[in-house]
């Protein structure tokens, strides 16, 4: 075999090689990308349990206050203009 024929094999199929790993690199690198937006879209976009709770138990407990003035107001008979 002519050195120069094993040595255009050996670079041709270090050519192929290298354009399947930067191939296949891109892909991780695009897969890598969007698991990154879904991640980012999620934290944005969604809350926790854990931080959601104390967040409606404050609520709640101004519905109920709020709800208490109310009874207050309709069993007192005050009357206010609409």
């Amino acid at each position: 075999m002519d050195p120069a024929f094993v040595l255009s094999l050996v670079l041709g199929a270090a050519s192929v090689g290298g354009g399947i790993f930067a191939w296949s690199t891109r892909k991780l690198g695009d897969i890598d990308h969007r698991i990154d937006t879904v991640e980012i879209t999620v934290h944005r976009d969604f809350v926790r349990k854990d931080d959601l709770m104390p967040m409606i138990d404050r609520l709640d407990q101004q519905m109920q206050h709020i709800d208490a003035k109310l009874d207050r107001v309709l069993l007192n008979g005050r009357n206010f203009p609409s």
